[in-house]
């Protein structure tokens, strides 16, 4: 693979930094690595090994010293980059700013329980575990957004009324960008090789939790972030996005294969999980693994 700077795409410029990212999380502060293949350019025809990665701190300093590569710059590990090649500084537009819900809560009306309830066959359990509860002033059901060990990381708003559905509230830029679900925490411990299954929405995650550990990207992109917090709770990973992302899916897991390596596949849904009951989900998931 040899590609030449002013020819790579935004996608395959985000890949390479993803690869710059997972392996500067294992070095130490201040800590060099040398000699190794560039994430750009593959080293050319010969594969040539000339990638420099520097950590310092959050920021990993990286150069490829082939004459026909020399990329070079500095990537935030949130996400932000300064790309010196191509003097694209990303580091005001890329980064999203921190949202806080300081509007009051309630429980949720009865009313709006039952609609769940009927709409997507949830429990009362289901919501209460959950943690879901009831925005009054514009009336949306708040979800809160967990990390796999219970940390709060923020809340989506979800309206039944209007358009958009979801509004995010991140407190921490920093964390991934996604909420985390299984039937009890144990399932967190990958002794068993359990699979995890990768949705959209919280919605779909509740329901799936039921019976498997289950990540919600919120939304459909996958990231370095949230690609790391995967492979840190460990596979096999099944993709299940809703049946209009199906392409998109299949395009981020050959993105993503690199780390994730053959145990991730990707299931073609005809509805929603949400919408689907236990016995299908379960012929689903497991037909996948």
């Amino acid at each position: 693979m040899n590609i030449q700077p002013s020819r790579m795409s935004k996608d395959y410029v985000r890949a390479a930094h993803a690869v710059i990212l997972l392996a500067g999380a294992h070095l130490a502060d201040g800590e060099t690595v040398r000699n190794v293949l560039c994430p750009f350019c593959g080293g050319g025809q010969n594969q040539e090994k000339a990638f420099a990665l520097t950590r310092e701190g959050y920021v990993f300093k990286y150069c490829c010293h082939r004459a026909s590569c020399g990329e070079k710059g500095r990537v935030n590990k949130n996400g932000s980059f300064i790309d010196e090649t191509r003097q694209a500084d990303s580091s005001q537009s890329l980064v999203a700013k921190p949202r806080i819900l300081r509007d009051p809560l309630m429980a949720i009306p009865l009313v709006r329980i039952q609609y769940l309830i009927n709409k997507y066959g949830f429990t009362s359990q289901d919501l209460y575990k959950a943690g879901i509860s009831w925005e009054p002033q514009t009336k949306r059901y708040v979800v809160p957004v967990r990390s796999p060990y219970g940390v709060h990381r923020g809340y989506m708003l979800r309206s039944p009324f209007t358009i958009p559905k979801w509004d995010a509230y991140q407190e921490d830029i920093a964390d991934p960008w996604c909420a985390w679900y299984a039937p009890t925490m144990q399932d967190f411990v990958n002794e068993a090789k359990r699979p995890v299954v990768i949705v959209e929405d919280q919605l779909s995650a509740i329901k799936v939790a039921r019976q498997f550990v289950c990540c919600s990207l919120l939304g459909t992109d996958l990231n370095y972030q949230k690609s790391a917090e995967l492979l840190e709770i460990g596979g096999p990973w099944i993709m299940a996005l809703d049946a209009d992302a199906y392409n998109k899916s299949i395009h981020q897991m050959h993105q993503w294969r690199f780390y994730f390596g053959d145990d991730i596949q990707v299931v073609k849904l005809v509805r929603d999980l949400k919408f689907e009951p236990d016995e299908a989900i379960r012929h689903i998931v497991l037909g996948a693994v």
